[in-house]
């Protein structure tokens, strides 16, 4: 467990307790397979390629009732849908595939409408065919999501994650390693090894689901000197989803600069439950033990009368980002009682999450406790 000393709040807080609601759109999240449960035997394939394009294969049957596939390629648009003009395939011979045997057909019109991750509607209407063998008619059906791809899982706040990059200082004029989180209720937290921590509340100032405005207000502490600097944390700026994170920040006359990060999203959508983080932790420093319960309390003791306790929840288990409150006793100016996030990450190799970072704040002070299961 690293304790690291801390020092006064830049800042009086001034939250947004309030995060702007965020449209529902297409992201390439809701990749993968869709059906109706009442009419298992037929769905969809689909496909998030871009911001402005959506690939979909509806597996379905002619009217003698062999099974066929209608393709489409559709435009993404506000308000969650998808709409393209899909075509039927006839012609090529099983083994032969002699794409010049092949003839394709438009078919009509398939939209595609999504209300959150997991429901949304297929409509369709196809043109007048005459043809006997091709699907015709026009309708409207429900989707449920059958299965997601690995690591991609869909979630209502897009933007919310785990980040990694730099923050460039200009008062130091050096950029220095951080990791942000990002809540899907709004909160936000920075952590450098070296110089300034953030705790805040981002809210939503534009909505565009390809690049989300977000502004920041809240708390800077120093982590490089022992001065007390009684400014405001402002900062503005957007976010592409699953891509790239960049925000101005100033305190005041301590410093300003910009925030540059990319979302891990392999690690977020790891997923984190209260049975699968317990176990006994340790730290680089000798003396520092940790013990997480299956029912999210955790007490912890050094060799140099400190100790500290407290509590893991955790909002979705699909994500890798639970809250923890932390009560710490001893350890000089490190005692008091902090709230923060924390995420499992990695020790010796890709995926193996027995790594363990909680970063905790209190209104005067911040803590880093980072701890690696004991035993693999």
């Amino acid at each position: 467990m690293n304790l690291k000393r801390l020092f006064f709040l830049l800042a009086v807080l001034f939250l947004f307790h309030s995060l702007t609601s965020y449209a529902f759109e297409i992201n390439p999240q809701l990749s993968g397979s869709w059906y109706n449960p009442e009419q298992s035997g037929h769905g969809l394939s689909i496909e998030v390629i871009s911001k402005d394009v959506t690939i979909f294969y509806w597996y379905v049957y002619n009217p003698d009732g062999k099974p066929t596939f209608l393709i489409a390629v559709g435009e993404n648009q506000e308000g969650g849908r998808v709409e393209g003009i899909a075509y039927h395939n006839t012609g090529m011979v099983w083994g032969e595939f002699n794409p010049a045997t092949r003839t394709e057909t438009r078919w009509g019109v398939i939209t595609l409408s999504f209300s959150d991750c997991n429901n949304g509607t297929l409509s369709w209407q196809s043109d007048d065919l005459s043809v006997q063998s091709i699907p015709f008619g026009e309708g409207t059906t429900p989707i449920k999501r059958l299965a997601s791809i690995v690591d991609t899982a869909c979630a209502e706040t897009p933007y919310a994650g785990i980040y990694k990059g730099y923050l460039r200082s200009n008062d130091r004029d050096d950029e220095i390693l951080a990791t942000a989180l990002l809540s899907t209720d709004g909160d936000f937290i920075l952590y450098t090894d070296e110089h300034i921590a953030i705790r805040a509340d981002y809210s939503v100032i534009d909505d565009d689901p390809n690049d989300i405005g977000l502004s920041l207000n809240g708390s800077a502490f120093s982590l490089d000197t022992n001065q007390v600097v009684n400014e405001l944390l402002e900062s503005f700026g957007g976010i592409v989803p699953w891509y790239r994170f960049v925000m101005d920040y100033g305190v005041g006359f301590f410093d300003n600069g910009m925030m540059d990060f990319y979302p891990i999203n392999i690690l977020y959508w790891r997923g984190v439950t209260l049975d699968g983080i317990a176990g006994v932790y340790l730290t680089d420093d000798d003396g520092y033990v940790t013990t997480i319960n299956p029912d999210g309390s955790f007490n912890g003791s050094s060799s140099q009368s400190c100790s500290w306790s407290g509590q893991i929840s955790i909002p979705d288990t699909r994500l890798n980002l639970f809250n923890a409150e932390v009560t710490v006793n001893g350890c000089d100016e490190d005692a008091g009682f902090y709230t923060g996030m924390g995420y499992t990450t990695d020790a010796a190799k890709l995926k193996d999450g027995r790594a363990m970072q909680i970063f905790g704040f209190n209104g005067q002070r911040t803590v880093e406790l980072t701890m690696t299961r004991s035993g693999g």
